[in-house]
Formats: structure tokens, sequence, C-alpha cells
């Protein structure tokens, strides 16, 4: 009975989707890096439009929990190692759970790019409308590590397939297949990339219902091919699909720009021990930890645009660069203002706009045609913050330059300053108000924490407020200058010079002797 239902259901599934022009509503199932489902959605708004429902099982991923967030889609995660499967086990639960929300949410197709294998109900109540991607050109080198099994069996052949998913192994009608000669093979990516085009195709095939199936065999209406074939799917009329990229830095947010991008990539060079080296999930990166190293995978690299993106090393442009090359650099600052290694922290000390810059490279230090620009006004901004949205606007920036194809702009005649941090940075209590709430904020970093010297000591300090209230003011009468009002969690509140400033420390420090009713100085000198 529960055989008949499920194939009733089937059936009249298949009758209400089998319209001309259907309104589509698409699932993916994405294990790994999602980096083809990201750049997909945002090469094509239309496929993004009908997307309603991903599941993904290599959890955490914080790009694309936050991307799902943002296109308002529903993202399923499912954590095996949390809910103690075992393999088979895994299979079923997957396609359970698939099967509940496709028909909670009416999904009509679903694109696959995860590792497991779906079975059961779901198979039969979506027969043909599930559709894998697989890196190899089947029948050949079906299962896991296609690619490699073709590379180590000397194919001459490399490739993708696109068919629908049966109760076999990849076996399933293929829809769609594309080719490159094994010796054009440069990485996984250089595959994978391929099926980007063919989702896009195959979408607009399943829009105008233009695929048939009969006796296991994909025909698609209105099309002379059978199935669809690509031979090469590379667009040789878009320029940057053919420039040869080589990225340098120790941050993320350009290079998952550019991961995203139609940019070939050569080499993707990293700091050791920064940021970018400690949280990437990268595996294909070279580490350097010496300019040498850096220079000399520079110099043996084929490429056409070189991107740096906090960079420790100042290059010698003039002796690395041919002809035909580009050298650009992502800089967080509105140049020419705030040249040097440190501006974001000179624009708090400042008080001006922070920013960021897209330029052209030379021997010079962040000298060069700016190619794309972002304004951040500071106000309001703790230090910490003001990093995180810098680094967010250098990989906005970036792509904005991109888009310009990094042709020149017209920009504002910024007055040219330069700032690098000194190696400490100590002031004395008796320092105006403005000054110290300036200089304290913009290194208001446990790693860059300014400190201030008064009578009993010297202290790392995190943050100065001024703190307006009508109850304090009132109770000026009552204070002396430098005398500490309340002390509290890492916090004091001072009354200096006619204002109350609350004073947040560093941690890692003694704060015993900083207690309500101490004065901190008197003025003058100290001994």
């Amino acid at each position: 009975m529960n055989a008949i239902k499920t194939y009733f259901i089937s059936q009249m599934y298949h009758i209400l989707c089998d319209v001309r022009c259907i309104v589509l509503k698409i699932a993916f199932y994405v294990s790994g890096s999602a980096s083809r489902l990201i750049k997909l959605f945002q090469k094509d708004s239309k496929i993004l439009e009908s997307t309603k429902l991903i599941v993904f099982d290599n959890p955490p991923f914080r790009t694309l929990q936050s991307y799902a967030k943002e296109k308002d889609i529903k993202l399923i995660e499912i954590d095996y190692n949390k809910l103690h499967l075992f393999k088979k086990e895994r299979n079923q639960y997957l396609s359970d759970t698939m099967l509940r929300y496709f028909k909670n949410m009416q999904i009509t197709h679903c694109f696959c790019f995860g590792r497991l294998l779906l079975i059961g109900d779901l198979l039969k109540i979506y027969q043909n409308k599930i559709i894998n991607f697989h890196p190899s050109i089947l029948p050949l080198f079906a299962g896991n590590k296609a690619i490699d099994k073709a590379l180590e069996s000397k194919s001459f052949l490399l490739g993708n397939t696109a068919h629908f998913i049966d109760e076999g192994m990849d076996s399933g009608p293929i829809i769609m297949q594309s080719i490159i000669k094994a010796s054009e093979f440069k990485d996984y990516e250089n595959v994978l990339s391929m099926q980007i085009p063919m989702i896009e195709q195959i979408y607009n095939y399943l829009e105008n219902n233009a695929i048939c199936i009969k006796n296991n065999a994909v025909s698609i209406q209105d099309s002379i091919n059978y199935p669809a074939f690509f031979p090469n799917l590379n667009n040789k009329s878009d320029k940057r699909k053919q420039m040869k990229v080589v990225f340098v830095g120790n941050r993320l947010g350009v290079l998952d720009e550019i991961l995203q991008s139609n940019l070939e990539i050569e080499k993707i060079l990293i700091q050791k021990d920064s940021y970018a080296h400690k949280n990437t999930r990268l595996t294909n990166i070279i580490i350097f930890d010496s300019k040498e190293q850096l220079l000399d995978e520079i110099k043996h690299s084929n490429f056409d645009l070189l991107i740096s993106n906090g960079c420790p090393y100042i290059l010698p442009v003039s002796q690395l660069k041919k002809p035909h090359q580009l050298f650009i650099n992502i800089h967080p600052s509105l140049l020419p203002k705030l040249r040097g290694k440190h501006p974001i922290n000179g624009a708090i000390l400042f008080n001006t706009n922070a920013g960021v810059s897209v330029h052209t490279m030379s021997d010079e230090i962040d000298r060069g045609q700016i190619l794309a620009n972002i304004t951040i006004p500071i106000k309001n901004l703790s230090l910490p913050l003001l990093y995180k949205l810098c680094f967010r606007a250098e990989a906005m920036a970036f792509k904005m330059a991109m888009k310009n194809d990094f042709k020149p702009i017209k920009t504002k005649p910024y007055k040219e300053s330069y700032y690098s941090r000194p190696n400490e940075i100590k002031l004395t209590l008796n320092s105006s108000n403005k000054k110290l709430i300036r200089t304290i904020n913009a290194f208001g970093m446990e790693s860059i924490t300014a400190s201030i010297i008064t009578n009993i000591g010297e202290f790392r300090v995190l943050e100065i407020k001024k703190i307006k209230n009508k109850f304090l003011k009132s109770l000026r009468i009552m204070m002396q200058n430098y005398e500490i009002i309340e002390s509290y969690e890492d916090k004091i509140l001072l009354f200096k010079d006619d204002e109350f400033l609350e004073f947040r420390f560093a941690s890692n420090q003694n704060l015993a002797n900083l207690k309500s009713k101490v004065i901190l100085w008197g003025g003058g000198k100290l001994k």
C-alpha cells in the first residue's frame, strides 16, 4: 500500500511540474568548501532568486551561513559526528532530511555537490529531479576521487558530467558533459569550475521544461545536442577569465572575492603565522616567512595580475614586473592620505575618515593610480570594529576595481600623509583629555595597547570614554582633580580637568591600587 502511495505521489508531482516555463524552487546539497555554489550565486542572480534551500553537511562554515542569511535562503546544516551516525546511517538520515524539507518547501529540483549517496523514497518521489555534478566523463571513473583516477590512468581527457541521480553509483541519465585536455590540467578547480556554466544552462532547460527522458536517455528540446555537450566552457570573450593571478598577503576577504571570481589563480602566497594562515581552509597555498622566499616565488610564477593585500614587505616592482603584468595593492586608507603600515590607527589618532584604496603598485610605498576606493567615517567606531569594517571594505573595493577592469578612477585630492606606529606608545596622565582619548582609542586592542604613566604606576589602557551625566555633574564640587570616582570590573571613572573619563584597562595587569578616592596625579612633573 505504501509503495502504491509513493508511486502515486511521484506521478502527481511530475504531472504538476510538467508545464512549459515552470516556476522553479531550487535546492542545493553541498559538502566541502561550497566555493562553486557561492561563485554561482554571485554570477547568476536568476538562479539565486529561485534558490530556496541549501543542505550542507560539512559545518560550520561562516561564509555560507552569512551568505544564506543575507540572501534569505533556508540553510540546513548537518553534523554527523554530533549525531553519532555511521556511514550507511548518514546516507539515510541525509536523504530523509532532504525529502522532508523538499516536501514542506515544495522544492522542484535539486543540484548536488555532496559526498554522500542519496537513497530511499527521496529518489522515488524526486525521480529525474535531482541532478549531480560528477568530475569525470561518465561512465568513466565513477565514485570518489574521479579526477585523481583519470590522471593516474593517463586519460587524454578530463571533464564533468551532469546527470540525474538514480539508485546506482553515478549511473543516472546523462544531461550534459564538459571536457578539457588532460595536458591543460592545473588543479582541481581547473576542472570543477566548468560545472558553473553547465548549471546555468541546465537551469534554463529546466525553466523551459526542455529536458525529456526516454528509455533512460536524455534529449533537449530545441537543441541540436543530444545530450548537450560542451567541448570547452571557457568564454574567451571575457578578458578577466584569461587573467592568471598571484595573491600575496595575510588577510582573507580579498582572497575570497578572487576565489569567487572568474580570475584564474596561479599561486596563493600567505604570510606565515598570519591571520590568513591560521584561519584559511585552503590547502593549495604556499606559506612564506621571508622576503627572499616571497620574491623567489613571484619571479618563478607565470601571471598577469599580482594582488597584494597585507603583504609585509615592500616589493621591488620595477625589477619584478614584466610589460604585460599589473601589480595592485589594497590599502586600508584613502590614499594618498595615511600611507604606511598603520593607517587604521592613524585615522582614529588624527580624527579623520578611514577607508580603503585599490591602487597600482610602484617601488614607492602606497603610491600609484587609484582603481577604487571606499570611505568609512570613524564616528562611534572602536578600533577593533574599525579594523573589521576596513577589511570588509577591502573585499568590496577590490570587487569594484575588478568590475571596472582595473582601470584608474578620479578621486578627491586628499592631502598626503603617512603613519606607522612606534614600537611603544606611552603618554602621561596630565596630557590633555582630547589627546588621551584619541591616543588610547587609536591603539585599543590587546596586542597594541598604549600605556598611561601615573604617580602609582604605568597601566595599559584599551579605551577611554567621556561620560556625560546630570547626576555626575552635580557631584563635581565634591571631587578633586585626578580623583578616581569609582572602580568596577576592568574600569575606573576618573574626574579630570572638569570632565568624567571612563578608563577600560587591558588584561593581565595588577589594578588593585586603582580604588575609589585615590588621587592619580596632582599635575606637574612626575618624580
